[in-house]
């Protein structure tokens, strides 16, 4: 019978058991660091997304409330400059702006709108967010700040406008500066009843 060498039974093909668990090591920190690096850029990411979406909600909001003060008279701002009464000409109506807060579990709505036939009259025609919740992205929302009335002839309007995100931090602010086409602020000359 033949002898087998121990040299023979040692073949030199293959990977030693030290060298399989160093190259599991190292390709286990060479996958953490790219997972820990697709985190951070998923991270950066979603908080560009969100910066956009503040971005975009800010004009929107711009818009809609433009339009509605651009034929804005009589308008009465709260003592807490946050909300604002005026008589919309374009609307033919009485408009009342605030900020909805959310409360009782609901979802924060944002800027609403109000609008009345008479200034007084307690019936509403409506009272709806100036901007859809499907406008709307990642549940962010706007807050009216700051609102005067001022410029050289009185017919600028200027307020502040704020995004916050559903837990209530603050995403992006912009002030802007509305030139309304009606130049008496005071009168009481388009009064419904």
């Amino acid at each position: 019978m033949r002898r087998i060498r121990v040299d023979n039974l040692r073949s030199r093909k293959g990977f030693t058991l030290a060298e399989t668990l160093l190259t599991i090591a190292i390709m286990s920190m060479v996958m953490l660091l790219v997972a820990s690096g697709a985190q951070v850029a998923n991270r950066a990411m979603t908080t560009a997304q969100l910066k956009a979406d503040a971005q975009t909600l800010i004009a929107t909001t711009i818009t809609a409330f433009d339009a509605e003060l651009i034929t804005a008279d009589n308008i009465e701002i709260t003592d807490a400059a946050d909300g604002m009464s005026f008589y919309s000409e374009g609307r033919n109506y009485y408009v009342t702006v605030y900020n909805d807060a959310g409360t009782d579990g609901e979802d924060n709505l944002g800027v609403c709108l109000i609008v009345k036939a008479k200034k007084d009259s307690t019936e509403k025609l409506s009272d709806t967010p100036l901007v859809t919740q499907e406008t709307s992205a990642m549940g962010l929302y706007t807050v009216l700040s700051n609102i005067k009335t001022g410029g050289p002839d009185g017919c600028c309007i200027y307020y502040t406008i704020t995004v916050y995100d559903s837990t209530g931090t603050l995403i992006e602010t912009q002030d802007v500066t509305v030139h309304s086409n009606v130049t008496d602020k005071g009168g009481d000359s388009n009064e419904n009843g």
